[in-house]
């Protein structure tokens, strides 16, 4: 499915293969169902806000970003694999992605940024929810050329490991060409905190139900910004 934006819009869209071009000036929010090829387009002076859901798939995304377009994504990803290509090819695009991801098979979740032009911008948060014996890896990458001067970005990976054969490989890379920029990594991969699951027990409620408001507590940041309509598809189950 093509899909050119000539004002503001608001839709749902369950297709497999999508293709998201903006005109300029436009600002839209778009919600995708079970995508499987995704490429986006945006204009300069546009802005999109992309909520997705992922589910037992495996996922491609292309993102070109012109002069001052913004893109915000939001991803739930349900036992999927994610390749995210991203270019930043005008002064003053903004990349910014949340997600949240579930895994209780192998999958592979990697984002790479090119900052090609400079005075560009991205934010990455990736929250990772891994079990049953699972391995998850989690590599994110960000590229700054030497011509790319006064760019930002900040990459942030958080993986939870549900049981103690689960495994997570959280790599994140900075390429960075000059000096001229502000950025910054982290990677954390833990496990569900045991006094916080001990005083829960205390106060009454069994390890069960603990364990879940631990849960729904790691996620809540990305879940507080999806929409119903994929909050119902699915909600840490």
């Amino acid at each position: 499915m093509k899909l050119n934006i000539k004002e503001d819009t608001e839709l749902i869209i369950n297709e497999k293969n999508i293709s998201i071009n903006t005109k300029i000036n436009t600002n839209s929010k778009i919600i995708l169902l079970e995508p499987k090829n995704i490429q986006i387009n945006l204009s300069p002076n546009s802005k999109l806000s992309l909520y997705t859901y992922f589910k037992n798939s495996k996922v491609t995304k292309h993102v070109k970003l012109n002069k001052n377009s913004e893109l915000k994504c939001y991803d739930l990803i349900i036992n999927s694999s994610l390749e995210s290509d991203i270019h930043l090819n005008g002064t003053n695009a903004s990349f910014m992605n949340k997600s949240l991801s579930k895994s209780t098979k192998d999958a592979t979740l990697i984002t790479i940024v090119n900052h090609n032009s400079k005075e560009t911008i991205s934010t990455i948060l990736n929250k990772n929810l891994i079990g049953k014996d699972s391995f998850v890896k989690c590599n994110g990458k960000i590229i700054i050329p030497q011509k790319s001067i006064n760019c930002k970005s900040n990459l942030k990976s958080e993986s939870l490991l549900l049981d103690e054969t689960s495994k997570c490989d959280a790599t994140p890379i900075l390429e960075i060409f000059n000096d001229q920029v502000s950025c910054s990594h982290s990677a954390t991969i833990s496990y569900i905190n045991q006094e916080k699951l001990y005083y829960l027990n205390s106060r009454g409620l069994n390890e069960k139900k603990a364990t879940e408001l631990l849960l729904e507590a790691f996620a809540q940041t990305i879940l507080l910004e999806m929409p119903e309509v994929i909050i119902k598809k699915e909600v840490l189950k």
